[in-house]
């Protein structure tokens, strides 16, 4: 049996600018929205993918981040 990690890492998809992000401690599901973008086609959401709470937060709001950069953690 293949242990699951404690938390689950949130990435950018895409190349943007932070609008908004969760903050620590927050209860979210999957499909719950942890963080807004604005990309160059956009506004973004970026949602959850598991059940849990916000563990903390990788980024600032106005910061820059690029595809793949982590912008929260869920712990499970």
């Amino acid at each position: 049996m293949i242990p699951l990690p404690p938390f689950r890492l949130v990435t950018a998809p895409s190349d943007a600018r932070v609008s908004s992000v969760a903050l620590a401690g927050a209860i979210v599901a999957p499909g719950d929205v942890v963080a807004v973008l604005d990309a160059p086609r956009g506004v973004m959401p970026v949602l959850a993918t598991v059940h849990g709470r916000v563990g903390g937060s990788l980024t600032a709001a106005q910061q820059s981040v690029s595809v793949g950069d982590g912008i929260v953690w869920i712990e499970r």
